[in-house]
């Protein structure tokens, strides 16, 4: 999703075109997002993961 809004952010030349600057800038935001979410998911399963193993010995 980041590489496409990417890409079409580069190829923007004209103000014309300032609603799809807009859509691939909230598509780039949205992007960022998702990755933040999955690595707070992934740091939050490593963490109970840990502590299962803790319990576990």
């Amino acid at each position: 999703m980041t590489n496409r809004a990417g890409g079409q952010i580069a190829q923007i030349n004209t103000f014309r075109e300032n609603e799809q600057l807009a859509a691939s800038m909230l598509d780039l935001r949205v992007g960022e997002l998702q990755v933040k979410f999955a690595a707070d998911v992934i740091k939050v399963a490593d963490e109970l993961l840990g502590t299962l193993i803790d319990v576990k010995a």
